[in-house]
């Protein structure tokens, strides 16, 4: 089981948390974001304080402004790239990825012919490749993990901590590591 990070998603597009975060902070100052808020955000900014700078948005913004403000900074066309598919490619029982973009499932779609599992307790239960995304999606905005709060739903997910426990009991977690 490969788990795999944002370096993967950079080959396909798609920005790093610190850039990610500057663009975010960008369009909630466009928005109307107060002048106080927007300096608190950029002091969170300036000490890679990411959480916490989403934190504030979410306070600061109405929910389907931050909605919005999530899918522009970390939506994209989801196609896959090399990376991508090379991963997809390789003889393993799925990929857990903290990624929310949807460039796995298009990889698994055009290198395996048909989408992965998603489940998690049904990737728990079965022998078929998945790629189980614990951070949330793009396509479900209010599943993303991007402010402090938002780390309790993965603190607080036990189907997802005894997961991860079989697989690194069993010796099948590999990281993946690209930049």
């Amino acid at each position: 089981v490969f788990f795999v990070g944002a370096g993967i998603s950079v080959s396909a597009g798609y920005p790093i948390w610190g850039t990610a975060t500057k663009q975010a902070l960008d369009i909630a100052a466009s928005l109307g974001l107060s002048t106080g808020a927007t300096a608190y955000c950029q002091e969170k900014l300036d000490k890679a304080a990411y959480y916490e700078l989403f934190e504030i948005l979410r306070s600061e913004l109405t929910q389907p402004a931050y909605y919005n403000l999530a899918a522009k900074v970390f939506g994209g066309t989801n196609v896959a790239s090399d990376i991508h598919r090379r991963l997809v490619r390789i003889p393993s029982r799925g990929i857990i990825t903290t990624n929310f973009d949807e460039c796995l499932l298009s990889a698994c779609v055009l290198e395996r012919g048909g989408p992965p599992i998603s489940d998690l307790p049904y990737a728990m239960a079965s022998d078929h490749f998945f790629v189980v995304k614990p951070h949330g999606s793009i396509q479900a905005p209010q599943s993303m993990v991007l402010s402090t709060s938002d780390w309790k739903k993965v603190i607080d997910n036990d189907v997802f901590k005894d997961f991860l426990a079989q697989i690194i009991g069993t010796g099948q977690l590999v990281f993946w590591a690209t930049a």
